[in-house]
């Protein structure tokens, strides 16, 4: 009967979503700034990470800094506490130009390691100036290895005396697909 085709496929598509596992998301709430050169992680981007598993990972950070000048920020995503086995993807990065004008750039970096994240999952910018708001997207698979942890996204300011705000809405998503 149909009933019966529809509780079995039913049950096909649960058994197939149990083994893909879920889907674990990470939003700013409120605009952050941040101003110092060392890497920092960007309150409540963070993902847990488990041991032994494959992650697809995706994200997108909504940001500008306070100054025009030579002044560059750096916008990353970082292991905390997870080994990894391996990890590929890439960042994209979009000028919105001045005051919502033409686009002024579009970059792609890409990174790879069979061992740690480590500065390659960074993208460094020179900056479009204050009336930029830029859109850094990132996409990726980390396979982990024998530790489980959390993924965070982190920046920083070249230059000190100068902020780079992380706007609300930025996001980071995780789908654990192995």
């Amino acid at each position: 009967t149909s009933s019966a085709n529809i509780t079995s496929l039913a049950s096909n598509v649960q058994t197939i979503s149990a083994g893909l596992g879920g889907m674990q998301q990470a939003v700013v709430g409120n605009l952050q700034s941040i101003s110092l050169s060392t890497a920092v992680q960007i309150s409540g981007l963070s993902i847990s990470i488990a041991a032994n598993a494959v992650y697809q990972v995706y994200g997108g950070i909504l940001h500008n800094v306070s100054a025009i000048s030579a002044t560059g920020y750096r916008l990353g995503i970082a292991q905390s506490g997870f080994t990894i086995q391996n990890t590929a993807g890439s960042w994209s990065f979009l000028s919105a130009g001045p005051s919502g004008g033409a686009a002024q750039a579009l970059v792609r970096q890409a990174w790879a390691s069979s061992t740690a994240l480590g500065t390659q999952a960074f993208m460094s910018i020179a900056s479009a100036g204050t009336a930029s708001l830029n859109y850094g997207t990132f996409e990726g698979i980390i396979v982990t290895s024998t530790t489980g942890g959390t993924l965070v996204l982190q920046g920083l300011a070249t230059v000190t005396t100068t902020s780079l705000y992380i706007f609300k809405g930025s996001w980071i998503r995780a789908h654990k697909i192995g």
